[in-house]
């Protein structure tokens, strides 16, 4: 839950830095990236609502629901980020606003990977759910969500080095800030 809460306190910092900052932004392009963010995050949805329904009917208000609330909050409000993000060019190479709240977003999105991938991607993971929705059920939910959640964390990365890269990049005219100057 707190690498949730980080995440997301750092997603909204870098949200309000660069819609301060002197940005020009072309309009949204859903290029492939953001076409495929979208179908990954659809799985994080499935998961995190299925383990929210679940919880709820048996009546397990232990911390379950508090995870899977701040899991989904914080994706959703990442792929918003990511896919608007992707499209702002910051004028003023200067100041680089944010620049290192997405620095720190990538290896939080690395952690988040290797837990889904080392810890959640199993449907033994929690037989309580497993006997609520029958096995089978809670099996296929798992094996059709769990990949799409495990590649929205590994692609989320990649559009967030992406857009590190991108948006500070100097233009040709620019010319390099020496030391002497």
């Amino acid at each position: 839950m707190t690498l949730y809460a980080v995440t997301l306190m750092a997603i909204i910092l870098a949200s309000l830095k660069l819609r301060s900052a002197s940005t020009s932004s072309s309009a949204v392009s859903y290029n492939i990236d953001s076409c495929l963010i979208l179908l990954a995050q659809l799985g994080v949805s499935l998961y995190s609502v299925f383990r929210l329904i679940g919880l709820l009917l048996i009546k397990q208000y232990d911390g379950g629901i508090l995870i899977e609330t701040g899991s989904l909050v914080q994706s959703i409000s990442q792929t918003v980020f990511i896919v608007i993000g992707r499209s702002i060019i910051v004028n003023s190479l200067d100041s680089r606003p944010a620049r290192q709240l997405i620095t720190f977003l990538l290896p939080c999105n690395i952690a988040l990977w290797t837990i889904y991938t080392l810890v959640r991607n199993r449907a033994t993971s929690d037989p309580l759910l497993s006997r609520l929705f029958n096995p089978w059920a809670w099996t296929t939910v798992t094996r059709i969500a769990m990949p799409l959640a495990i590649f929205y964390r590994f692609h989320s990365t990649i559009c967030l080095f992406e857009m590190w890269k991108n948006a500070y990049k100097r233009t040709h005219g620019e010319r390099e800030h020496s030391v002497e100057e």
